[in-house]
């Protein structure tokens, strides 16, 4: 249901068309402009049908007045590019983005950045539909141009290059994933105006990419670096801390390292514990593997009390007749 305050710069919008219409010709070019505001008034009040609807007469009007190549229609279809995204529509995503691409490369007065920020948004929809080469591809396309036209540290090149590192992750290329997101790191760790958060979640993602080829002295490493930005930016029972908790305890476990790996369990186990709609089926799994600690520990007590903790999220996760 809308709210009051969308329902009034609703009726203003079609009050200021109804205006617009009874002066102007249906295909005039002032017309499209019009249509072009309201559509990114819909856009700001998240009625995304609406203002597809209304890009799509201003690109009518557009595609009557002006040549196929020109410049303003390249935004246009960008901005339905956009709105196709948001509504989980990746194919025409593709579509419209290409679009916009094809006016941008064969004009020679294109801004090349604005080119690359095209290349760089096409392969978000191409991973959408798991097409990994595509959206490669088009990475790589954004990065060429970006590395020729900005400084070495600019912070759209830290986007790019986690972007980049993501999608070789996705595609078990860790070598490169971990290339990738070093060289985002590198950029973020340098700049001042960079969001602590961004570096922490790299740091995060660099660890797993380490974990996955079993370099667990460098996967502590960077997972130590992120815990130390999120105990400090998060509140202490955020459940991305109790992600970070679990993933260390099982690198200390994994070292041999059993009392360490305890107290990361507890503390994973403690944040999970208060969530509104626990992952009981993980805690079964991080309570029986804080049981074995605590008996490697010869802490018998506390390893029956997670063992039978175990068993209960189990039975909570999976219904009381789980097989144990």
């Amino acid at each position: 249901m809308k709210s009051k305050t969308t329902q009034v710069r609703s009726r203003f919008i079609k009050e200021a068309l109804h205006i617009r219409k009874e002066s102007l010709a249906a295909d005039d070019p002032t017309l499209a402009t019009t249509y072009n505001n309201i559509a990114a008034a819909y856009k700001s009040m998240n009625d995304e049908s609406s203002a597809l609807t209304f890009y799509e007469k201003v690109l009518a009007i557009r595609l009557k007045k002006f040549a196929a190549e020109d410049s303003s229609l390249a935004t246009i279809y960008t901005s339905i590019a956009s709105l196709h995204y948001s509504m989980d529509h990746y194919s025409n995503t593709i579509t419209y983005y290409k679009k916009a691409i094809e006016i941008h490369e064969k004009s020679s007065s294109s801004d090349d950045l604005e080119l690359a920020t095209n290349y760089n948004n096409i392969p978000v929809a191409y991973s959408s539909i798991n097409d990994k080469f595509n959206a490669l591809t088009f990475y790589e396309k954004a990065l060429a141009i970006r590395l020729e036209k900005l400084a070495a540290d600019d912070p759209s090149l830290a986007s790019l290059y986690t972007g980049i590192a993501s999608l070789h992750y996705s595609m078990d290329d860790y070598s490169n994933t971990i290339t990738y997101y070093k060289k985002s790191i590198e950029i973020l760790e340098k700049s001042s105006s960079s969001d602590d958060l961004e570096l922490a979640t790299n740091y995060n993602n660099i660890a797993v990419a380490y974990k996955s080829i079993k370099d667990l002295t460098n996967a502590l490493v960077f997972y130590e670096k992120a815990l130390k930005i999120r105990v400090q930016r998060l509140p202490s029972n955020d459940p991305s801390l109790a992600s970070l908790y679990s993933n260390i305890a099982s690198i200390h476990s994994s070292n041999g390292n059993k009392s360490a790996s305890v107290e990361f369990y507890v503390k994973s186990l403690k944040i999970q514990e208060t969530l509104p709609s626990p992952n009981y089926s993980s805690m079964s799994v991080m309570y029986y593997n804080a049981a074995m600690a605590y008996e490697s520990l010869q802490n018998y007590e506390a390893a029956l009390k997670h063992a039978e903790r175990s068993v209960e999220t189990a039975r909570l996760a999976f219904g009381s007749d789980h097989s144990e």
